[in-house]
């Protein structure tokens, strides 16, 4: 495989502001990253000895500025690991996929979010219509831009934003790289999502060969992260299943073969059996990883991954569901199968009026750092016209990174000033492509420098930053530093640019939201800021604390539920921009709008994702969304009026990274409301429900008593809900009122000894508003106990969408 796949020679055509709608920092007439020449290197070398002369007549008084000396006792700046080149056969036609250049063989699919226990023995996304259908690539390798096309469409349908049908060919030719049947990954196709976006099918049809770039569509879905899980390295198969459940389908890399035996058989596939390939040949094909199913048979033993293909429905089988071919069966870890996973997880609608202010044209293709997991990383902006910042975006390098990031008004090569806003104690829990909202967009001025600066503190990998060493150079405009205080500049001493970016929209305010907020430069903390990252990490619990996707139960017909994020926005109305946070005010009743505050143990929560949840009478769907601001408010100001038969619910959830929240929390429906009006939407508090005893997994007669603490809240009143995991059974308890245990002396209506049932809490503010516990626990009622219980103590529930539980299992 030639590295000459990766760097085409074409001449991409240039793209400006005012066609692409985005911002590159730089002036160039072309973008090709072969652009050095004999006579460039002659020239560099005398220019090189010219200096070397000064340096050694004067001393030390030609210095580069901003750079560590390892003589100072600073370390030096090194490069990561690049990921060493591998004799391989030529590429096949209808396969595509190159590895990205840096040896990430770290990442092993570790997952530190939720776990998940009880994993079925058979799942498969396209059983909840969360799959679109096969594509064709023909005979041109650009697999990789239908694998990430693949894995964005079925995101968008996990989260209920309908089925897109978006262009593979606008990918592979308009892409930096401008691969086209050259081979490509998914790195690459995820800077090109959040640099520009996804367009039609309809717009820009596919080509099974090279051709023009169509700059011409308009971009539709703009993406804000992808995770990536693995590199080169295949993870565990319950770490897959782990991913798969709970985040989507995955982008995977697999050999499918290459002029040998397995691609003879590969390519002839008729999916009457399941594949089994031992060998461990470097990945050459990108493909999508849709579910799994345990009793498989196949030549290497039992088990094995469904898997969507882009050779056409004429190809393969049908997997085992519906009647649409295209898909395949292979055993666990067969071919590699798992390599360099990822997936989509944010999107937000494209924004005409905003742009991406970066320097890493190529994306995440090398890394930087000082042999220790902790580094500094900044980039100086100058923006070309007035607009508001509202993002940074950045790449991560490992399982779990710890990050701080810092905006500034001022940077001379060495000092930075003017703090302008800063969020700290981030955590990522996987390497990949990753955004961050600030708390409120920042007034960003036309020929007045923004400093970007970040803190990476990775678990382990000693090359915290993404750089870009594939795309032109930038000289004074991106810089490392080990400390904070001592800076290099990376165009200067690296040829590289750091994986550093600013998200912008002129878009106007919400009609409630103050002024935008002024810089100031007062108060700004030094360059040399030593703030030690906390111990304990905002992240999921361990191993034992485990969601149960509705997917996963036996009768999966309900669609699993997403984690919501405040970037997406799938309906038509809601904008990109969060609302600012507001000054702090004794009332919280806006004139427009629906509205009302969070509180987390009776103080004001700040920075809390909420969904406005609407249903059209048939189905409920995701109106807008929003975030409450430093004193806990939140206010929906753009949404459309009831008809009769409509109605609105205020949500928060589900969460299932923080055991200090419930698990969701629905306030009360809204049935009338007039669009521009303001109506109070409930406040609520979303603090926890902790479970006492009986401990998890007990087995235990009537009578027994079911206990939890009662939250420090006035107010509340607490409701228990015992479910069936395996079904959509349930049964809610009669109110109970402020109080911490219920005896149940027999079972309720329906409900069998020697089952295995959850139990969890629901906490109400008022009818129709409640909570539900973070965790829920499992129980087993032995025999022996007394007749059914008394009518009134127990109702029967049938478990739906709405207001799914959405505990985690302790």
């Amino acid at each position: 495989m030639q590295s000459a796949h990766l760097w085409k020679t074409r001449v991409p055509p240039v793209w400006t502001a005012a066609a692409s709608q985005e911002i590159t920092m730089r002036s160039r007439l072309t973008r090709n990253p072969s652009r050095s020449s004999s006579l460039a290197a002659c020239l560099w070398m005398l220019v090189a000895l010219a200096v070397g002369l000064l340096l050694t007549m004067g001393g030390r008084a030609v210095a580069q500025a901003g750079k560590p000396d390892a003589g100072d006792g600073l370390p030096p700046l090194q490069r990561g690991p690049a990921l060493p080149r591998v004799a391989d056969a030529p590429q096949p036609l209808r396969a595509g996929f190159v590895p990205p250049p840096i040896d990430l063989a770290h990442l092993r699919g570790e997952w530190s979010g939720p776990a998940i226990a009880a994993l079925p023995s058979h799942f498969d996304w396209r059983m909840t219509g969360k799959v679109s259908p096969v594509r064709n690539q023909g005979a041109c390798n650009a697999c990789y831009a239908f694998a990430s096309i693949a894995a964005l469409e079925s995101r968008l349908l996990i989260d209920n934003a309908g089925l897109w049908d978006f262009s593979e060919n606008n990918v592979k030719e308009c892409n930096w790289y401008q691969n086209g049947c050259d081979l490509g990954n998914a790195l690459q196709v995820a800077s090109f999502f959040a640099q520009k976006g996804a367009v039609l099918e309809s717009c820009d049809p596919y080509v099974a060969a090279d051709a023009p770039c169509n700059s011409a569509c308009p971009y539709q879905k703009t993406v804000v992260e992808w995770p990536m899980l693995s590199g080169n390295y295949v993870p565990t198969t319950d770490a897959l299943k782990s991913a798969i459940a709970t985040h989507g389908p995955l982008h995977v890399s697999l050999y499918s073969g290459s002029g040998d035996a397995w691609d003879n058989e590969f390519s002839s596939y008729d999916g009457s059996y399941t594949l089994y390939y031992p060998g461990t040949r470097t990945p050459n094909h990108a493909v999508l990883i849709v579910g799994w199913n345990d009793h498989l048979v196949h030549a290497g033993g039992r088990g094995g991954w469904i898997v969507k293909n882009s050779w056409g429905a004429g190809w393969g089988g049908t997997a085992g569901y519906g009647s649409e071919r295209g898909y395949f069966t292979i055993a666990y870890g067969s071919a590699q199968i798992g390599q360099y996973a990822s997936f989509p997880s944010q999107w937000q609608d494209y924004d005409p009026q905003g742009a991406l202010w970066y320097y890493d044209e190529g994306g995440f293709n090398a890394t930087l750092g000082y042999n220790r997991p902790t580094a500094w990383a900044l980039a100086k902006f100058i923006p070309p016209v007035n607009t508001r910042i509202t993002r940074v975006e950045f790449w991560t390098t490992d399982v779990t990174t710890d990050l701080d990031l810092y905006l500034y008004d001022q940077f001379d090569g060495a000092a930075l000033g003017g703090l302008l806003a800063s969020k700290l104690n981030l955590t990522f829990d996987s390497a990949g492509y990753h955004s961050v909202a600030l708390d409120s967009p920042l007034a960003a001025t036309a020929g007045n420098d923004v400093i970007a600066v970040i803190k990476v503190t990775n678990a382990a990998y000693g090359y915290p930053i993404a750089i870009d060493r594939a795309g032109p150079r930038e000289v004074g405009r991106t810089y490392l530093s080990p400390n904070g205080s001592d800076w290099e500049d990376v165009g200067t001493n690296q040829t590289a640019d750091v994986g550093l970016r600013l998200r912008t929209s002129a878009r106007p305010l919400a009609a409630t939201a103050t002024a935008t907020p002024t810089r100031t430069a007062t108060a700004s903390p030094t360059a040399t800021r030593t703030r030690t990252p906390t111990a304990t990490r905002t992240r999921a619990p361990g191993s034992r604390l485990v969601y149960l996707p509705l997917a996963l139960r036996s009768t999966a017909t309900v669609t699993p539920t997403a984690t919501p994020t405040a970037t997406r926005t799938p309906t038509a109305t809601p904008t990109a921009i969060r609302t600012p946070t507001l000054t702090p005010t004794p009332t919280c009743s806006p004139s427009q709008g629906i509205y009302g505050r969070v509180a987390y143990d009776d103080a004001p929560a700040a920075d809390i994702p909420l969904r406005l949840r609407f249903y059209n009478g048939a189905a409920w769907s995701d109106a807008a969304h929003t975030t409450t601001d430093a004193v806990g408010r939140y206010i929906f100001t753009a949404a459309p009026s009831l008809a009769q038969g409509q109605r609105y619910y205020v949500c928060f959830g589900p969460n299932r990274t923080n055991p200090n929240f419930v698990s969701g929390w629905g306030a009360s429906a809204i049935t009338a409301y007039t669009a521009g009006a303001g109506l109070a939407g409930g406040d609520f508090d979303i603090a926890n429900v902790k479970l006492l005893s009986p401990p998890p997994d007990s087995a235990l007669p009537l009578p027994a008593t079911l206990v939890w603490q009662r939250r420090a809240i006035a107010g509340d009143s607490y409701r228990v809900l015992l479910f069936d995991p395996e079904s959509d059974d349930a049964w809610l308890s009669s109110a109970l009122g402020d109080v911490g245990s219920i005896t149940m002396t027999s079972l309720p209506p329906g409900a069998a000894f020697g089952k295995v049932y959850g139990w969890l809490v629901r906490v109400y503010k008022e009818p129709g508003s409640y909570g539900e516990s973070y965790y829920y626990r499992q129980i087993t009622f032995l025999a022996g106990g007394l007749a059914q219980a008394p009518a009134q103590l127990w109702s029967e529930q049938r478990l739906g969408v709405e207001h799914e539980h959405d505990a985690t299992i302790d």
